[in-house]
């Protein structure tokens, strides 16, 4: 069981305290889906999760977080460039 808090410390980011709550509800709930439906392994799914979250350094609370400012910052600035008709206007 105390393997599991680097985990989830891991998995919800390092420097937020929400992220790795909201890691251990979303794991310990995934871990038990998973325990009671005998399809795979859990261990196998939640270690495939932990090859991922390698990949997020910051942890998924985070990269999520990023993600969905640039997102949004991205849609923004097309709903801007749209509505001039993609041309800019010249001062003359």
């Amino acid at each position: 069981m105390s393997a599991k808090a680097p985990v989830w410390v891991m998995a919800g980011g390092v420097g937020t305290l929400a992220g790795p709550i909201l890691a251990v509800i979303l794991l310990q709930w995934l871990s038990l889906k998973l325990g009671t439906l005998h399809i795979l392994n859990n261990h196998v799914i939640l270690g495939a999760i932990m090859m991922v979250l390698v990949l997020l350094p910051k942890g998924l609370l985070p990269t999520v977080k990023a993600l969905t400012l640039r997102l949004w910052f991205f849609g923004q600035s097309r709903m801007t460039s749209d509505a001039t008709g993609g041309k800019v206007p010249s001062d003359v």
